[in-house]
């Protein structure tokens, strides 16, 4: 889990999605779809990241939870 501002959270889970949510009461503003695993995540007021275990990193529109970029070829840490 990481706060994205006071306001959002990001969560990420091994059912293939993360979610952004209210950080006061925990309701969801998005889901976002994933191949696999999430098994990191980042961010900040504008930006949600996720790392997948399929070595695929992607950036999320914090406001709408749109795909905005992916980042692939990544083999570890």
């Amino acid at each position: 889990m990481a706060l994205l501002d006071e306001n959002l959270l990001v969560c990420g889970s091994r059912d293939c999605t993360a979610s952004i949510s209210r950080a006061d009461d925990l309701s969801l503003l998005h889901s976002l779809s994933h191949p696999a695993a999430v098994e990191s995540v980042a961010g900040d007021v504008a930006t949600a990241v996720t790392g997948c275990a399929d070595c695929v990193v992607r950036s999320w529109s914090a406001a709408t939870g749109e795909a905005l970029c992916t980042f692939s070829g990544h083999a570890g840490p």
